[in-house]
């Protein structure tokens, strides 16, 4: 060991770990991504590290970065001080020279929560630096006193109120008056979409200094402990929400930081291209027009009787003509000519009612109502040029930069936008970024095949292609703990009767591996097909879960405490879903995820890749996918468990054959009834 190693004082045996974990072994993969990460920062470069499950991921980024800003601050400060351009406004921060920062960025508030109240607490105490954490959520997270003592009203007098919601809504009330940090995720009891929506604001509904309660706010009191903090943990929303002011007003919603670590970075794409385009539908029109209903003011309204009602009739006769254009013989996957329906008349009621919020704004109304209503007014404008530009759709016969579509909902339907590529933004904002000294981007899943240039697919879809790049071996022996069945007889994923068919093969794994089974499918059809056919033959003797039962985070606590339960579900839990132990022993996995032909970026992506979008897009999308979807099974050494994957075309197609050799090497196995002697332990 070097002097100074603290790398080495913290993982190797007789390190800080193992005096406080009896059995403690030093993980080789941990350690090497440690290294990396404390490498990357010295040397003020930026890493691709692809770390698998086991590795022990979030302890190997917190150790480099709790050291580099306590121990190594000086060193951060000194590089801060010789950048040419720090990316940061000064106010951002009330210190001029505030100390160094790390972001520790998650893909959702769960990981957020599971890092603040385990990973970073068990961390401090156990290394001997000083650190401070806190947590970044967005303000949609916390409890509007302001919204709350302005809505409570309609929720308890409305006649046809849900009995339930108001119930809740007491228990909310009751909650309010002990809550210390107001973050609804507290609450033991879930909260129907439309009371969130009454219970809290996002930003852009936000009043700030305006508001009468601003003093009391619970999302200012959380976002003034991250300014306080050494190490902030937040979510991927978030850091979109802060790279957007950035790129836009030149500084950001979070404070001035130093390291960034991107963990789950395989979300990130997805998730900028979710944030970066827009959504907006008749709901989303009638909110921003919420304030010019005469209901909501005392005395006689400001606004012009009937503008409202004139607005809300023209967005249902728009979005109607959107959703007879989608299902007409023209629509596929996104819009490719301009002007498919006529906006002209809702265009102009948003500029109207723009025009009036702003007018009563600047009248004699009080700050709170003039705040709201100019922030009312922002959205109508925003929404007025957002339709605009889609029904232009300027770059038709050009180069597809970004894509609009029309997205059903129920009974509404719904016009969105999503860039096609988010790599430039990405580049600018993160991985050139002079004000951070490093960027660390892992994930268990970033590579898409076991080639040289593993890493390039997520490299080039993210901006960061001089990253360095490091693939860590997994520390399980999967030879051993996996088998992999893709069982003689599949029917065919092109067949249209596909669903019905591979639900009997799903059942007949569920039945080999006695429930204990995770089913993962590529869509809701096949879905319900597996459901019905699952209950039917094993209702009596498992208990079969399906996705919408309840909530997701139900659904897995049951599925883990019910030994012999069945999970089925789509997208949503091909990730996070982490059982270990003998619940989860097989997991069924349908066919290959690959993207819909008619999702909007991958027919983008057709057009502009031609003949080389399946190589360059989908089977690298389709194979990272995958890998998530294979990663449920082992999450410990000491699991034992079956992937069965129902799709003939991994053995019999040569791009199914490049998908397999990403895979984790199994022993492979063509019968179905090998399932429940090698769950018996019989190799």
């Amino acid at each position: 060991m070097k002097p100074n190693d603290y790398i080495a004082q913290i993982f190797d045996n007789g390190g800080l770990l193992s005096r406080q974990f009896e059995g403690y072994q030093p993980r080789p993969g941990q350690i090497q991504l440690a290294r990396a990460i404390d490498k990357a920062i010295q040397t003020g470069d930026n890493v691709l590290v692809e770390a698998p499950t086991g590795t022990g991921k979030s302890v190997g980024y917190l150790v480099p970065a709790a050291y580099h800003l306590t121990v190594g601050a000086d060193d951060l400060l000194a590089a801060r001080a010789s950048s040419d351009d720090d990316g940061f406004d000064p106010e951002d921060d009330q210190d001029p020279t505030p100390p160094p920062r790390a972001v520790i960025v998650t893909a959702n508030i769960a990981l957020q929560e599971q890092l603040i109240t385990k990973d970073v607490p068990r961390l401090q105490s156990i290394v001997p630096w000083e650190f401070t954490a806190a947590i970044a959520k967005g303000r949609a997270n916390y409890l509007c006193l302001h919204r709350f003592d302005e809505t409570s009203a309609d929720v308890l007098l409305d006649p046809i109120r849900d009995p339930e919601d108001r119930e809740r809504w007491n228990l909310l009330a009751k909650w309010k008056e002990t809550t210390k940090t107001g973050d609804l995720s507290e609450l033991t009891f879930e909260l129907s979409p439309l009371l969130r929506q009454k219970a809290a604001v996002s930003a852009d509904d936000c009043i700030g200094k305006a508001c009468s309660r601003s003093d009391e706010c619970f999302s200012q009191r959380a976002r003034l402990a991250v300014q306080n903090a050494d190490l902030i943990v937040t979510n991927y929303h978030m850091l979109c929400s802060h790279l957007a002011f950035v790129n836009e007003f030149g500084r950001g919603i979070l404070p001035r930081f130093d390291i960034l670590v991107l963990d789950e970075a395989h979300a990130l794409p997805d998730v900028a291209r979710d944030f970066f385009g827009f959504r907006v539908s008749s709901g989303a029109i009638a909110y921003a027009v919420r304030s010019m209903a005469s209901s909501k003011w005392k005395g006689s309204c400001p606004f012009k009787p009937q503008l409202r009602d004139e607005l809300m009739r023209a967005a249902d006769e728009f979005f109607e003509d959107l959703r007879a254009y989608k299902n007409g013989p023209v629509y596929f996957a996104r819009l490719k000519e301009p002007d498919p329906v006529d906006a002209t008349r809702l265009i102009s009621l948003l500029e109207e009612c723009r025009d009036a919020q702003v007018g009563v704004a600047s009248s004699n109304v009080d700050p709170e109502r003039a705040e709201q209503l100019r922030k009312a007014a922002r959205k109508c404008r925003i929404h007025a040029e957002n339709i605009r530009r889609a029904m232009k759709n300027e770059q038709v016969g050009k180069e597809v930069n970004e894509v609009f579509y029309i997205e059903e909902h129920g009974k509404g339907v719904a016009l969105c936008c999503k860039p096609v590529k988010v790599a430039g933004i990405l580049q600018s904002t993160i991985w050139e970024n002079a004000g951070i000294r490093a960027t660390i981007a892992t994930s268990a899943t970033l590579a898409h095949d076991n080639g040289p240039d593993a890493l390039g697919y997520f490299a080039e879809e993210v901006g960061a292609d001089d990253a360095e790049q490091l693939v860590v071996q997994s520390p399980f022996k999967f030879d051993e703990q996996a088998l992999l069945v893709i069982p003689s007889g599949l029917p065919d994923p092109k067949d249209r009767n596909f669903s019905e068919l591979v639900a009997h093969v799903i059942a007949e794994a569920v039945d080999q591996a006695d429930g204990r089974s995770l089913v993962l499918c590529t869509s809701y059809k096949t879905l319900s097909a597996a459901y019905d056919v699952l209950e039917r033959r094993f209702g009596h003797r498992f208990t079969i879960l399906r996705q919408g039962q309840a909530p997701r985070t139900q659904l897995i606590a049951r599925f883990k405490e019910d030994l012999h339960s069945v999970l089925v579900g789509t997208k949503s839990f091909w990730e996070g879903v982490d059982v270990q132990g003998e619940s989860l022993s097989c997991t069924i996995i349908d066919k290959i995820p690959f993207d819909s032909p008619d999702d909007p970026i991958n027919d983008a992506m057709n057009e502009i890749l031609g003949q080389k979008a399946f190589s360059e897009y989908a089977m690298p999308r389709a194979s990272i996918a995958l890998r998530q979807g294979f990663g449920r099974l082992i999450r410990s050494l000491t699991d034992r468990g079956v992937v069965v994957m129902c799709d003939k075309r991994l053995i019999e197609k040569p791009f199914g054959k490049t998908i397999l050799r990403a895979l984790p090497k199994t022993k492979m196995s063509r019968d179905i009834n090998n399932i429940r002697a090698f769950l018996a332990g019989k190799r």
